[in-house]
């Protein structure tokens, strides 16, 4: 998962049953999802879940629509 340049099924003499992915560096991956996507993202880090819950949890809330108040956390 370390190699850009590697992949399933991207060799077109061979016929598979999926479409051909590119495997990406963690990094990569990421960045493919914040950086190149057309759709809205929030990155949430596992450990601001665990440092700072209320203030992650709210802030993806937030970045998806939903509506809350404090006291309903």
């Amino acid at each position: 998962m370390n190699n850009e340049q590697y992949g399933f099924c991207l060799d077109s003499r061979i016929l598979f049953d999926q479409l051909p992915q590119k495997l990406l560096t963690w990094s990569g991956h990421v960045r493919s999802w914040i950086l190149d996507s057309e759709l809205k993202s929030t990155v949430i880090k596992y450990e601001d879940m665990l440092n700072e819950s209320y203030h992650t949890f709210s802030r993806a809330l937030t970045n998806t629509g939903v509506t809350f108040s404090e006291k309903q956390f």
